[in-house]
């Protein structure tokens, strides 16, 4: 039960994180090229502020990327200390980024496996 718990625990860390990240692509997108040149002067205090567009509301960003949000599982064999061929499973999350399918993810997610299952 405690494996279970933790891999849920895990989960729910790598979808917050990835929620955080495209807040993060969104928000820094909606800001003009000329407040990120002054991003020097305005922590120097030598700019004025710039007005900026209200953050988007985390709740209704996260309803509309978390269908987007997939699980991956690996699976790797791998010889053991008598040559015999041991199974090993890991899992991650990833982000469904376009209509054909495409996933982006860690690459550590899915490094040396030999079969990855996406649900």
């Amino acid at each position: 039960m405690k494996h279970i718990t933790q891999s849920m625990n895990t989960f729910s860390f790598s979808i917050l994180i990835t929620t955080a990240l495209i807040v993060s692509i969104i928000v820094g997108c909606s800001s003009s090229n000329s407040e990120a040149a002054d991003f020097p002067n305005i922590l120097m205090g030598n700019a004025d502020i710039p007005e900026v567009d209200p953050v988007p509301d985390i709740v209704e960003i996260v309803k509309m990327l978390t269908p987007a949000v997939v699980h991956i599982r690996t699976d790797k064999l791998e010889s053991g200390f008598f040559n015999q061929l041991i199974r090993q499973t890991g899992v991650g999350s990833g982000l469904i980024l376009d209509k054909d399918g495409r996933i982006l993810t860690n690459n550590h997610v899915v490094m040396g496996a030999d079969s990855l299952t996406v649900t």
